[in-house]
């Protein structure tokens, strides 16, 4: 499964305690208890303005909350809490498509529903998810030759590619792998 990816404000070191978001609470489980918390990332508050860092823990207490049901094979709880990670990243997106962090979300999202279309015996699923992403991205990156675009395009790409490899291909999933590869990106 795909988990929450490190990103490049995760690395500037911790938060004072007063700029710290606030924690979630926890999301019910299956059982009807609280899953625990997870851990924050730090994000330093000048980096983004607070709507947008709050949207983006919400996204990763849902992805997390999905990982912990999805290890206790709970796979009907991890869909929920893997669309409700879904939608909170198209939020991001909706208020800043070209932000590295709202682009990262959108794709581990998909990518995670994917594998868990393919946890529960629907590859039909996993393939429109997964042609869906690299669509989107490869549209982004024409319209926006972006550097920061490219690795998810790549990823993108790279996982369609193993999907097909594994589970076949249909007439979409070969058209989208034989897209021309944006001029800027293909030079790095």
């Amino acid at each position: 499964m795909s988990n929450t990816k490190s990103t490049p404000f995760n690395q500037s070191g911790s938060v004072a305690a007063a700029q710290q978001p606030q924690t979630l609470p926890a999301l019910p489980t299956a059982t009807g208890s609280a899953a625990a918390a997870p851990a924050l990332l730090t994000m330093p508050p000048s980096e983004s303005p607070p709507a947008l860092q709050n949207g983006f823990y919400r996204w990763q207490h849902y992805t997390r909350s999905a990982n912990q049901a999805l290890l206790h094979q709970q796979y009907q709880l991890a869909e929920q809490h893997y669309q409700a990670a879904l939608q909170q990243a198209e939020q991001l997106r909706q208020l800043d498509p070209l932000a590295e962090p709202h682009i990262a979300a959108w794709v581990i999202s998909l990518h995670n529903l994917a594998d868990l279309a393919l946890l529960n015996g629907i590859p039909t699923q996993a393939r429109t998810l997964l042609c869906g992403a690299f669509q989107q991205i490869w549209q982004l990156c024409q319209q926006q030759p972006l550097p920061r675009l490219w690795s998810h395009l790549h990823v993108c790409r790279r996982e369609l590619a193993f999907f097909c490899q594994s589970f076949g291909s249909d007439a979409q999933c070969r058209q989208l792998l034989q897209l021309p590869w944006p001029a800027s990106a293909a030079l790095n």
